[in-house]
């Protein structure tokens, strides 16, 4: 419990938000599904996205949506409420047209719409067996909007969130796969705690941790710890243990990645990494010597036998 407390009030260093050339990509073979794709954020509270529906499979042309929408969802200066721009559209007697798609939505991303921020996606599986943990990670409560936002029906489950990476907007996806036509809803909201990414990212940690260490399962929590950095790269903590499982499931190079990112951040992680066992493989690797910043006695190239560690 102390544990998971510490974890969820702790900060972490700011980040410089990176430009990227960004666009969607919608699956031409998809039929009887709908897709939400996020191009990305502007300097505002606003986003860019694209919605397509596809028909069941023989009742149209394949990979032809019969329902799509290409726009921006914004707040407004001193507004809580989102508001719609959508610049492509379906009407009744609008037709198909995927180059006009792309070019609107290029059109977005040489407008600004070019920020990917942070992205936090939950899995589909039960958390570790502390009550906190399912609160913070599936449910809003942490955003503490109050009456502010007028959430999706109950049987829409949280799935997605995307964070301004100015920490004052947030895009919150969900999903309903009992009715794939119709399967998302969204909102736009204004963060009053620009904090709460960092809780959240530190509460996949924990659970990460307490999936493996009470029932010792290394897939979940690595997925949990690769979740973390994604929405908080610059958490030594989660770094350091997502290369710890990634080096137990055989991935040496990502995880020793991980390691020395960790140790660049907090060089405390040198001694523990030295001290751990899910470090054993590679005790002997030449990077981790490095990271550790061990240094071996001399011995003739000749003498020294080759280790092969994929």
């Amino acid at each position: 419990m102390r544990l998971l407390l510490a974890l969820l009030l702790t900060g972490s260093s700011a980040f410089a938000a990176k430009r990227a050339t960004l666009h969607g990509h919608i699956d031409g073979e998809m039929h009887g599904r709908d897709k939400l794709v996020f191009l990305g954020w502007n300097n505002a509270c606003s986003v860019a996205i694209q919605y397509f529906s596809y028909p069941k499979l023989g009742e149209s042309i394949l990979g032809t949506p019969d329902k799509w929408k290409v726009g921006t969802v914004s707040i407004g200066p001193g507004a809580d409420k989102e508001e719609h721009e959508w610049i492509y559209t379906h009407t009744k007697s609008e037709y198909w047209d995927p180059n006009r798609s792309r070019m609107d939505s290029q059109s977005l991303i040489q407008e600004g719409y070019d920020i990917p921020g942070f992205v936090e996606r939950l899995r589909k599986a039960p958390v570790a067996d502390h009550p906190e943990l399912f609160h913070v990670l599936h449910t809003t409560l942490p955003f503490n909007t109050g009456g502010r936002v007028s959430w999706p029906e109950e049987r829409f489950i949280l799935a997605e969130v995307r964070y301004s990476p100015y920490g004052h907007c947030a895009f919150i996806t969900y999903r309903d796969e009992t009715k794939p036509r119709a399967s998302y809803d969204f909102r736009l909201i204004r963060m009053l705690e620009p904090g709460v990414r960092r809780r959240r990212a530190r509460a996949h940690t924990t659970n990460g941790i307490l999936l493996y260490k009470e029932n010792t399962d290394i897939y979940a929590a690595e997925q949990e710890l690769a979740i973390a950095t994604q929405m908080d790269p610059k958490y030594s903590l989660a770094l350091y243990y997502h290369g710890a499982f990634l080096i137990q499931h055989g991935s040496y190079d990502e995880g020793l990645n991980r390691l020395k990112a960790a140790v660049k951040i907090s060089p405390r992680f040198i001694e523990k990494a030295i001290a751990a066992k899910e470090f054993e493989t590679v005790r002997d690797h030449p990077e981790f010597k490095r990271i550790i910043r061990k240094k071996d006695p001399w011995i003739h190239p000749v003498r020294e036998a080759p280790k092969n560690y994929h």
